[in-house]
């Protein structure tokens, strides 16, 4: 992986906001690939973990993402002609929001390439791609376990940090995210999880769509597996 894109990030900007940008959803290797790019110098990198823990990410101290699930589920609403709260009329500025970091993977993030590109159009992109039926079955026995879920929206009313005061918007921001990014078909995270032919139909579809959404000389296909 780590060869792989040392070739295809080589013009990357070099300073600037984001510099890399992964727009394949959870379990197509998102982590791995935030790990390659903090080794490669493109650090620190954004990624679904940082909006629950915040984590270091190698740096002396950490970058707040309070109230980014908050934002994330707006600029989803927007997209999709939903009214967001009052506090954002005037739409999420990406660049301010992400200032500090130099790459970002996996959703929320990942959810959202128009915005993107046009907000880091010197970036570099990569999309993760693995076979539907494969991630599919990842997805159901883990970020799709229902069991798991239920844990989460006992524990966060009861626990006051972090995570777990996070993680009780983590619903409504993904259910906005598939609804009026990921999967329009579907209304609900959880009805997406429990329709396997209509998830797998709409992971082609993403993939599809970011293929043909961002330029060719931006983008890095990478399949997971076949790669490396």
């Amino acid at each position: 992986l780590r060869v792989v894109l040392v070739a295809a990030l080589a013009t990357a900007p070099a300073v600037g906001g984001m510099r890399v940008v992964g727009l394949g959803p959870g379990r197509t290797g998102t982590d791995s690939l935030r790990r390659a790019l903090e080794i490669l110098g493109f650090g620190p990198c954004y990624h679904m973990s940082e909006v629950f823990f915040e984590l270091p990410s190698g740096l002396p101290s950490r970058i707040s993402t309070a109230g980014h699930l908050e934002l994330w589920r707006d600029t989803a609403l927007r997209a999709g002609g939903g009214a967001g709260p009052p506090r954002n009329e005037g739409g999420v500025d990406l660049v301010e929001m992400l200032q500090g970091w130099d790459s970002g993977v996996d959703f929320p993030l990942a959810a959202f390439p128009e915005e993107m590109l046009e907000a880091f159009p010197e970036a570099k992109f990569v999309l993760t791609v693995r076979h539907g039926e494969a991630w599919y079955k990842s997805i159901s026995n883990t970020i799709c376990n229902h069991g798991v879920a239920q844990l989460q929206s006992y524990f966060s009313p009861l626990l006051p940090f972090k995570p777990f005061n996070r993680m009780k918007m983590l619903p409504e921001a993904m259910d906005a995210i598939v609804r009026h990014r990921f999967s329009p078909s579907h209304q609900t995270w959880h009805s997406f999880c429990e329709d396997k032919a209509g998830a797998i139909a709409a992971y082609d579809a993403w993939n599809a769509r970011v293929k043909s959404l961002i330029p060719p000389e931006k983008l890095l296909v990478f399949e997971v597996g076949k790669h490396g």
